[in-house]
């Protein structure tokens, strides 16, 4: 079966057409950016009007004058009221209506048991004491006793949040069920001293 060659040079001839048309169309935005950057519009004008001049000096054309002695534009001066306004106040001093006295954390003293022991119910560890604050902020809202205690095993630091210290390990737990319910975290129950 032959194939007839002279529709395939065809194809080849039109797309080669498509790209001579692009290339010209680039070339002559190229072109016109180059043009339009190394000459301004008045240049251009200037020139254009002297040699129209030296073609025909009878019939003679001004260039077109755009550096004409134009005011410069002066803006307002702003007019700020407080220069004026502010000396003439008299400031008074505000008298306190009520005095609130700060009330301080109730902190339960710890007292040690009989027995030397107290528990500590450790929540999380941290290796950021911003992640650690967070935590605290959270717990404390939802009435715990929370504290941050730093602790360096030589290579990393740890910021550990716990609650405590609490002398009986019947508190101890029933703290640790009153956690797991409102935040769902179950913390590790630790002795010391």
């Amino acid at each position: 079966m032959a194939k007839d060659y002279a529709k395939v040079t065809k194809k080849k001839q039109q797309s080669s057409h498509w790209g001579m048309k692009v290339l010209l169309a680039i070339g002559v935005f190229v072109g016109g950016y180059i043009a339009a950057s190394y000459y301004d519009f008045n240049t251009l004008r200037h020139k254009v009007a002297q040699k129209v001049n030296k073609v025909l000096p009878e019939k003679s054309i001004k260039p077109i004058e755009s550096a004409k002695q134009e005011k410069p534009l002066v803006l307002p001066k702003p007019k700020f009221e407080f220069y004026t306004i502010l000396p003439k106040q008299k400031v008074t001093e505000a008298k306190p209506v009520a005095k609130v006295q700060e009330q301080a954390p109730k902190h339960e003293q710890v007292v040690k048991s009989p027995s030397g022991k107290q528990y500590v119910l450790q929540v999380a560890s941290f290796k950021r004491v911003a992640d650690a604050d967070k935590l605290k902020a959270q717990l404390i809202l939802k009435g715990f006793d929370v504290k941050i205690v730093e602790f360096s095993n030589g290579r990393n630091t740890w910021y550990r949040v716990t609650l405590g210290p609490y002398n009986t390990l019947d508190s101890v737990v029933k703290t640790q069920s009153q956690l797991a319910s409102e935040t769902k975290m179950n913390g590790m129950v630790k002795r010391i001293a």
